[in-house]
């Protein structure tokens, strides 16, 4: 009688693809990772531009310095070094960022409001919804001024029907 050859089990083992559970576990952790790791670089930058480290290679800003080191456009330079700097005045919001829990999206994007309309509300919210929806929220923040949101009021209170009889 022949032994069954182990060797081509392990390998058809070995070969087998990774399974879509597996997969995304993979990819959840590594994003995760990325997160922490995000916040980690910004947590460099912002000490670099507090100690006007860009001057050294005579750039006029961090972002500048940001964009040419980095290979960044300008403008992605720009939101880094204000992200960077805003998540200083931010605990709560960088603790879930350096935990990997938040990504880049939905941080840049709070690091708009956060500080004048409630971090830890938003941070609860941000935490249980898409980058888009927190983009959003974020975007209704800061375009509802007092001003805008009592005008829109009057108009609304001041609403009417007109009705035209064509003769």
């Amino acid at each position: 009688m022949i032994a069954p050859d182990t060797r081509s089990t392990a390998c058809n083992t070995a070969a087998r693809p990774p399974s879509v559970d597996d997969l995304d576990d993979a990819i959840c952790k590594l994003a995760a990772q990325i997160n922490a790791d995000t916040y980690q670089m910004l947590t460099l930058v912002r000490e670099f531009d507090d100690r006007f480290g860009w001057a050294r290679w005579g750039y006029r800003s961090c972002a500048e310095w940001l964009s040419w080191r980095c290979g960044l456009s300008l403008s992605a330079a720009r939101e880094k070094v204000r992200t960077a700097q805003a998540l200083a005045r931010l605990p709560l919001i960088a603790r879930a960022f350096a935990d990997g829990r938040l990504s880049y999206t939905k941080v840049r994007a709070l690091t708009r409001v956060a500080a004048e309309h409630g971090e830890e509300r938003l941070l609860a919210y941000a935490l249980n919804v898409s980058a888009p929806q927190v983009e959003e929220r974020c975007r209704q923040i800061r375009n509802a001024s007092a001003d805008s949101v009592s005008d829109a009021l009057r108009m609304w209170q001041r609403r009417s029907l007109t009705l035209w009889r064509n003769e």
